[in-house]
């Protein structure tokens, strides 16, 4: 193996007093964070929406997105709104809004069918007046799909907005409630909880568009794939009513799916202009030229939402605990099976002094603590014990080849042996993870933070804690065997004495 340190010599034993006095530090100041300003826990284990925006132009203030969100009736002093800018091309258009778990609320961390959705939307608000028959779904391949949401003009009532694609419909307008038939009545609560919070912000975005466009058309940024395909049946842009119904459905389903398809996939889930579809492989320049007069792409899409409820984030919580637990379990047992269970003892508190570091770096800085970071802090683990094995292998071997060295002696000779291969194993992964951290995005921010600190921080722990552990107890342990002998010793010269006496 290539050297980097040519027959290093560091007393890393003797230095084991600053180390103890470095790991007190760390561990108290993390310590004093969490009781003075706790965890920022994501939704995964405190519960809440968390919906990211995109806009086509540069993103509006905080102020104006908070402004907008309280006319729709959310509160917005415990809104979160977190800026996101794209880390290649610079663009400050998105923003990651994050709305807390309610008052009162009940387990909503399913995802309903489309079934459920469209059930508790129809119960929510129902259109005093009939739709059109040509905006109604038809039997084989006008069956609804998923939950849609109809748009403001599209004359279809108003459904839960989520659909296959991830993309949610426009906001519905606001009409009297008619009374629930039976079918609908049933509808599971927690459904319509998430259709309210989904639909007020999308609400909410609609205000940055130009009301003329907003109060007349739909917008192809929001609207979902089923309401869509119903609004082109009905509109008919290109007169193929005429030549039948079913024909004319099958082909508004095809361009349908492409717009959502080119939206989604192409686009990064907002279409700036319709003339950008003119673009799309098979699709019609004749409907690229119809399309704005019943439609218009709007200035903001929703490009993700989350929502978690409180039993959920509760249950998240205790297994992400019990994992971590059954995880040093068995880096304990598989230690004293491979070794002796004091290696095991030493390993499981190195490992647990780089997870209570790590965790207390991320309440210092508040960062958000989700199922990814918990993912890296068992990464983490897994990466400490093998770097602890790879010294402790090492020092079994000497001990096996230099019986007459003493004990400090032999670890710190297995540490130098081994240091050029820590540095270099830690050294390129801990480039990985910090371009990683710099260029993968807020998605990734969590897990590549801890995993750069964790690899510090773990590197660390091999060298500073767990070999010292294991030598106090060498020593504790030689020093009371020795104790013993002297006490037998004793009492055999007194045994002796007695007898010549």
């Amino acid at each position: 193996m290539y050297e980097l340190i040519k027959n290093p010599n560091v007393d890393w034993l003797g230095l084991k007093r600053p180390f103890i006095m470095l790991s007190i530090a760390l561990l108290l100041a993390g310590m004093i964070s969490v009781v003075v300003q706790g965890f920022n826990l994501g939704i995964d284990f405190s519960g809440g929406v968390l919906a990211t925006v995109k806009f086509r132009e540069r993103r509006p203030s905080e102020d104006q997105i908070r402004q907008a969100l309280s006319k729709h009736g959310i509160d917005v002093g415990k809104v979160i709104i977190q800026p996101i800018s794209d880390p290649i091309t610079g663009n400050e258009n998105q923003v990651l809004i994050r709305l807390p778990q309610r008052q009162g609320a009940t387990n909503v961390g399913y995802r309903p069918s489309a079934g459920d959705v469209l059930a508790a939307s129809l119960q929510q608000a129902q259109p005093p007046q009939a739709t059109t028959p040509s905006a109604q779904p038809q039997s084989g391949t006008n069956r609804p799909q998923s939950g849609e949401t109809a748009s403001p003009a599209s004359g279809a009532q108003p459904q839960a907005p989520t659909d296959s694609s991830g993309q949610a419909g426009t906001p519905p307008v606001a009409v009297s409630p008619a009374p629930a038939s039976p079918a609908t009545s049933a509808a599971p609560e927690p459904v319509e909880r998430i259709g309210e919070e989904k639909r007020a912000i999308l609400a909410a975005l609609a205000s940055f568009n130009d009301p003329a466009d907003a109060a007349s058309k739909t917008d192809l940024n929001t609207v979902g794939r089923e309401t869509l395909r119903n609004k082109l049946i009905e509109s008919d842009p290109l007169g193929l009513n005429a030549s039948g119904q079913s024909a004319a459905a099958a082909e508004y389903t095809k361009y349908a799916d492409l717009i959502i398809d080119y939206r989604d996939k192409q686009s990064g889930g907002l279409i700036n202009q319709i003339a950008d579809l003119k673009n799309i492989s098979g699709f019609s320049s004749a409907l690229a030229d119809a399309l704005p007069k019943q439609f218009f792409a709007g200035n903001v899409a929703l490009t993700g939402y989350e929502e978690v409820g409180p039993q959920i984030s509760a249950e998240l919580q205790q297994r992400a605990i019990y994992v971590t637990l059954a995880s040093f379990v068995g880096i304990l047992l598989y230690m004293a099976f491979r070794f002796e269970w004091i290696y095991g003892v030493a390993a499981v508190v190195a490992v647990c002094h780089d997870l209570l570091v790590t965790l207390g770096v991320f309440s210092i800085l508040q960062e958000e603590i989700s199922l990814n970071v918990v993912a890296a802090l068992l990464t983490l683990a897994g990466y400490s014990v093998n770097d602890t094995i790879v010294i402790f292998d090492r020092i079994r071997e000497n001990l096996k080849l230099r019986r007459k060295d003493s004990l400090p002696q032999l670890v710190n000779d297995s540490i130098n042996q081994t240091l050029s291969r820590t540095i270099l194993v830690s050294g390129l992964t801990f480039l990985a993870v910090l371009a990683l951290l710099i260029w993968g995005g807020p998605v990734l921010r969590g897990l590549a933070l801890a995993l750069t600190i964790g690899i510090v921080v773990g590197s660390y722990s091999t060298l500073a804690i767990a070999s010292p552990i294991m030598v106090w107890w060498q020593q504790r342990k030689e020093l009371r065997a020795s104790g013993h002998q002297e006490v037998a010793s004793a009492r055999r010269d007194v045994k002796r004495k007695m007898v010549a006496s």
